[in-house]
């Protein structure tokens, strides 16, 4: 064994601290290479390393030694160092590091609506108007409106002529409704001509106002919108050649209802929803401000049985009450076509000669009766709108009102 070897194996044994010589496994080698046995009773010391073993420094970090006094001299400086080039870019952030997209959501990704061109190059305005008066029919023809392809209708007329027969001024009493400001109705038509002369879509509204005394008809007067009301909205209507229509479609949208408070027989206004309601008007010159305005316009509607029931019939019994009550002219004639009783109305008789003209008593007078009789069918079966001239079950009583109106500013 070459001194080398022998000298690692010896620094084996004395590292493992183990003492072989009771079992008699070691064995010498001589330069010669001759094996000698070495005696077991011999117990080998490996407490000492061998000589020719170099022991390792005692690395162990004594806390006691301050910081000062260590020695960093050999250490490398780098206090001037200049060139950094050398160091690592971290600017870029690594693949999986790099910020996502920006998810914010779009909160409007609605196509925006559909506009013409004309709406394009000349935005919609809006032109406000104040109704400054209201006509009533005198005939079937006036202010009619052929509802089911039959011909124009207007029901109302037939009323309003019943009535007029006792000397009952009903023209007069919607003026002075009008003039004192106790009836006000705004309109706001919305188009892309600022002439008002053709738009083939057009959007038109009319809402309530606030009562107000000594209206401003001139064109430059102001309204309140009633807020304890709702808006009646056109979206079907056309202008063309500054004649303005809104229209209904058979089968289609339910047509707009129209509330409006008219003082057709005395000092109580008569608060009705025309059903089905349409304008129709001229845009044009106010002839008594000569401002804008809208001209020879009309209103129509219709009326279902319950209506005629519930507010028509009314009505016309409280102006037929208040003629006799105040000895007006026709009240003597009043008397003696409708005072005969034998009807019942809500469950009480009415009573022969009273002086008192019940509902019932009215709805039974053959002119009155004639006047309140529904003249067309506008609903099929299902209640959508569709006007049908063959149906002989008619449905709904008709209303034509002509009307004029201002410009005006109303909010």
């Amino acid at each position: 064994m070459s001194r080398l070897h022998r000298t690692a194996f010896v620094a084996t044994l004395w590292t493992a601290g183990l003492t072989l010589a009771p079992l008699g496994l070691l064995a010498g080698c001589g330069d010669s290479g001759t094996v000698s046995t070495i005696d077991s009773s011999v117990v080998l010391d490996l407490s000492v390393p061998p000589p020719d073993l170099k022991v390792l420094p005692d690395l162990t970090v004594d806390a006691t030694i301050p910081d000062a006094a260590l020695d960093f001299s050999e250490l490398p400086d780098l206090t001037d160092v200049t060139d950094l080039s050398v160091l690592r870019d971290l600017t870029p952030l690594p693949p999986d590091l790099v910020p996502p997209p920006d998810l914010t959501v779009i909160p409007d990704l609605v196509p925006p609506p559909d506009e013409s061109e004309a709406d394009m190059v000349n935005p919609k305005m809006d032109y406000q108007y104040v109704l400054n008066s209201l006509t009533i029919p005198k005939n079937p023809q006036q202010s009619a409106f052929d509802w089911d392809s039959t011909g124009p209708k207007n029901a109302l007329a037939d009323l309003i002529t019943a009535i007029t027969q006792y000397s009952i001024d009903v023209q007069t009493s919607v003026d002075d409704s009008v003039a004192m400001g106790q009836m006000v109705e705004l309109m706001q038509l919305t188009t892309n001509d600022p002439m008002r002369m053709m738009d083939g879509n057009p959007y038109f509204l009319a809402r309530p106002g606030v009562s107000k005394p000594n209206p401003d008809f001139s064109g430059a007067g102001m309204f309140g919108v009633d807020q304890n009301s709702s808006s009646s909205n056109y979206a079907f209507a056309g202008l063309q050649n500054s004649q303005l229509a809104t229209f209904n479609i058979s089968n289609g949208p339910m047509p707009v209802d129209l509330k409006l408070s008219l003082y057709l027989f005395g000092a109580n206004a008569t608060v009705v929803t025309l059903h089905a309601s349409r304008w129709a008007a001229k845009c044009g010159i106010d002839p008594k401000s000569q401002a804008p305005g809208l001209v020879t316009g009309q209103i129509n509607g219709v009326l279902s049985q319950m209506d005629l029931d519930k507010v028509i019939v009314p009505a016309v019994r409280a102006a037929l009450n208040d003629a006799i009550k105040n000895q007006k002219p026709g009240a003597a004639q009043i008397l003696a076509d409708l005072d005969v009783g034998l009807c019942t109305t809500n469950g009480v008789v009415a009573m022969p000669g009273d002086k008192i003209i019940d509902d019932c008593e009215v709805t039974q007078n053959a002119t009155f009766k004639k006047a309140l009789t529904l003249d067309v069918a506008i609903y099929n079966q299902q209640g959508k709108y569709m006007p049908d001239g063959n149906n002989p079950n008619k449905d709904s009583w008709t209303v034509g009102i002509g009307f004029s109106g201002v410009q005006a500013t109303w909010k």
